[in-house]
């Protein structure tokens, strides 16, 4: 009985008295059947008919603009207002009108954060002038969303700072790498430089190492860093410290009216009417507030499930392999992955060349698998475009390589598609001990095949079997099982 160590076991023995490979002897090829070309072919149908849904829902008709739309982020950032935020450029842009987004927000993760405010960039470029409106709170990534608007008001009583960078993985909400946090610091320096909002205040917003000051010096208040300010008196300059804005062990938040007095915001504003229509000048304008799509609404709770989909998409695959000709585990497993790929899309993180990557891998893992084992380069190959292509589709366009913080959330998204890929082969290994030890896991080790023969899952027999590698003349790998009481008995006389 033999089972080949890499192929996930095309040669896979059958339980109803398969003579056992022993060295030296070439382990017998199993015939391609229908069976993967139909899984292939289901997961193909299944990823082009939840695109062609994508599609029909990105096109529902929007109402006509009449001067400006409004996006309102009125809780946690998610992926799903990062769709609508997208759609609702696209739509400034073709209809030549002003956008407002209002802001309520305690933030959101730092990926998402990035893709915002390179959205929003977007938008700056292609002539669309965008406005932050801090209704209430613009907190952690929500400091980025507004830095990235042309124009940032605020109502009185509201409060912008406060961003400590978290990511969300296995162990929940945590902080992010110290060299995240530094690429982060230099990005919002950038931003905060683009909209000619003090740096200074920006890197104290998201790293609490940063000292601010506010100091007088001939006659001209200005901000300073806590160096700069212990550099003003070792050289005995005419300076005077008017205030700590923040210590070196507090983030910088800061009020509507602080915000203003330190030029950080343009202006104050009671409401967005009086945005509207005392600071753009707006009057009689009714604002267009676009509202989420059930696409979109379906993005971020597809987003959000996302580890979770990876995890059981990957466990169900193994289980289809271990226990070929069930079926059930293979099309769910192909459902969470079509899943997974269509909360990516419905974002516009994931295009076609994401998914003709994850494909081409999928196509080549089903080659090494059933048409050339052994050969290990396809399913080498197919491993790492599958990996790439699910990494990739976590950053849209292009790969986000150009700058620190790009490269450092590349390998913070790598690390986490490992761990959960990881996570699922684990539990895929669980089970296949566990089932065959329940009465439905009995019944699934027996049931016929296509030719009539019963099986065994390979998981199931490596966990009563001790295994042993091989090298045969080929080259190639092979685990035979430890042989029966009765075998070595027989062997023995």
């Amino acid at each position: 009985m033999a089972i080949r160590l890499f192929g996930l076991g095309p040669t896979l023995a059958r339980a109803s008295g398969a003579e056992a490979s022993g060295p030296g002897t070439q382990p017998a090829r199993r015939p391609v059947g229908a069976k993967p070309l139909r899984a292939l072919l289901a997961l193909a149908l299944l990823l082009v008919s939840g695109l062609v849904f994508a599609d029909r829902a990105a096109a529902e008709p929007l109402p006509q603009a009449r001067g400006v739309i409004v996006v309102k982020f009125d809780d946690q950032l998610n992926y799903g207002g990062l769709s609508l935020l997208r759609r609702a450029i696209d739509q400034a842009q073709a209809e030549g009108t002003d956008l407002v987004v209002v802001l309520d927000t305690p933030g959101g993760e730092v990926g998402l954060m990035y893709q915002i405010g390179e959205a929003l960039r977007r938008a700056r470029d292609e002539g669309v002038q965008t406005v932050a409106f801090v209704d209430r709170r613009a907190l952690s990534a929500g400091v980025l969303v507004a830095m990235s608007c042309d124009l940032i008001y605020m109502a009185p009583g509201s409060v912008i700072g406060a961003a400590t960078p978290i990511t969300i993985g296995p162990q929940g909400m945590q902080d992010v790498d110290k060299k995240i946090k530094a690429g982060m610091q230099a990005e919002w320096r950038a931003y905060a430089e683009e909209q000619g909002r003090p740096p200074l205040l920006a890197e104290a917003m998201v790293n609490a190492d940063v000292e601010v000051l506010l100091v007088e010096q001939n006659g001209v208040e200005r901000l300073v860093s806590g160096t700069e300010w212990d550099d003003l008196l070792e050289q005995e300059a005419e300076a005077r410290l008017v205030r700590t804005i923040a210590d070196s062990e507090t983030l910088v938040a800061l009020t509507a009216e602080e915000a203003l007095e330190y030029g950080f915001a343009d202006g104050l504003a009671d409401d967005l009417k009086d945005v509207l229509e005392v600071k753009l000048g707006r009057f009689g304008v009714e604002p267009v507030t676009l509202e989420p799509t059930s696409s979109e609404d379906a993005a971020a709770w597809l987003t959000k499930a996302a580890p979770a989909l990876l995890m059981v998409g990957v466990l169900l695959l193994l289980m289809e392999l271990q226990a070929p000709g069930i079926g059930i585990p293979g099309a769910l497993s192909a459902l969470c992955f079509t899943l997974l790929l269509l909360g990516r899309y419905l974002t516009g993180l994931a295009g076609f060349e994401h998914i003709l990557v994850i494909v081409v891998g999928l196509l080549l893992i089903a080659a090494e698998i059933f048409l050339v084992p052994g050969t290990l380069w396809a399913g080498i190959s197919g491993g790492v475009l599958l990996l790439g292509g699910l990494v990739w589709s976590q950053f849209g366009p292009g790969m986000p390589l150009a700058d620190g913080i790009g490269r450092e959330l590349f390998a913070d998204a790598l690390q986490s598609t490992i761990l959960w890929t990881f996570l699922g082969m684990v539990g895929a290994l669980a089970l296949g001990r566990l089932l065959p030890k329940t009465a439905v896991g009995h019944r699934m080790a027996v049931a016929p095949t296509d030719d009539g023969r019963a099986f065994g899952s390979v998981v199931g027999d490596l966990a009563g079997a001790r295994l042993r590698v091989l090298q045969q003349s080929t080259g190639r790998l092979v685990v035979e099982p430890e042989a029966s009481v009765d075998e070595d008995a027989s062997a023995g006389s």
